[in-house]
């Protein structure tokens, strides 16, 4: 997830259109790889839940592993050709504050959400008829308005509150996620860290993302805007406008990850300024010692 490889200067303006292309296709591939698994292991949860012969298919815990799984390997797949972003929040982090050329922004972005969108209607795709025989069967037992809800068939690719939630509170949780999410990538990305090496990347963030879908998935959570806005747009081409009703859920999906994310950044880059502060003072407190210690003798 390091952008440094994405400043690779082309020869000439007619190589830059090919290789921000190559970009922004590992950027769908890896966001498609992220997504697809999770969502997959989503809908399996949904069939467990509503079929009792099939009520060991699913579970929050098979959820987790295949988002983070899913994440592991996008990074690892896509690193190297447009550094993983995978996530606007990312990308639009690393803009500000690592020095990621702004004219990739949006084509980026874009290549995020189609990834995102194309997953989510694959998983459609596959457990179309599953999904389909629950969406009919709520409506036989007039529960239609459950059939675009965190329970329904629409919340494969859609992500909706509980019925009775608190948005403050889903605020809440999607912010603090974020900025432990941006604490990570950037703490994973450092290279004066000790402790880190470029191949743990991968496997780090991954099991951020765990502890935060296991944790915290039960307070309706999103974390990635190409996840969440590119889903419900996906499931609004199967499902209707319906999808979009609950704005404020939307709007707060779609863009609390992003501040939070960028927050996490500030905060490990704060940290790391006052330890080189401290070290600076270390090191010229030393200095002032061995003087004084030279002038006594």
């Amino acid at each position: 997830m390091d952008p440094e490889n994405a400043h690779i200067k082309p020869r000439s303006s007619r190589a830059r259109m090919p290789v921000l292309l190559t970009e922004c296709l590992a950027e769908s591939v890896g966001t498609f790889l992220y997504v697809f698994p999770g969502e997959g292991a989503t809908a399996a949860l949904l069939i467990a839940g509503t079929s009792p012969a099939n009520a060991n298919l699913g579970s929050l815990l098979n959820v987790a592993l295949s988002y983070s799984f899913g994440l592991m390997l996008a990074v690892l797949i896509t690193a190297h050709i447009s550094g993983a972003h995978l996530s606007p929040g990312v990308t639009i982090t690393f803009t500000l504050l690592r020095g990621f050329p702004i004219r990739k922004v949006a084509p980026y972005l874009l290549a995020q959400f189609l990834g995102a969108i194309v997953a989510t209607l694959c998983i459609y795709a596959i457990y179309g008829q599953q999904l389909h025989d629950i969406k009919l069967a709520l409506e036989a037992a007039g529960k239609s308005q459950l059939v675009i809800s965190a329970t329904g068939p629409a919340s494969v690719g859609g992500i909706f509150p509980g019925a009775n939630q608190n948005l403050g509170r889903v605020f809440f949780g999607e912010w603090l996620l974020g900025c432990v999410l941006g604490l990570v990538i950037f703490g994973a990305l450092d290279h004066r860290n000790p402790l880190m090496d470029p191949r743990q990347v991968p496997f780090l963030v991954g099991m951020a993302y765990l502890m935060a879908i296991i944790g915290f998935a039960p307070n309706t959570i999103v974390l990635n805007t190409a996840r969440g806005l590119g889903g419900h747009i996906a499931t609004s081409m199967l499902y209707g406008r319906g999808v979009f009703e609950n704005r404020s859920y939307i709007a707060l999906a779609a863009l609390t990850n992003i501040p939070a994310t960028l927050v996490g950044g500030l905060l490990y880059k704060l940290l790391h300024v006052q330890r080189a502060e401290e070290t600076v003072t270390t090191v010229v407190h030393a200095k002032q010692d061995e003087e004084t210690t030279a002038t006594n003798s």
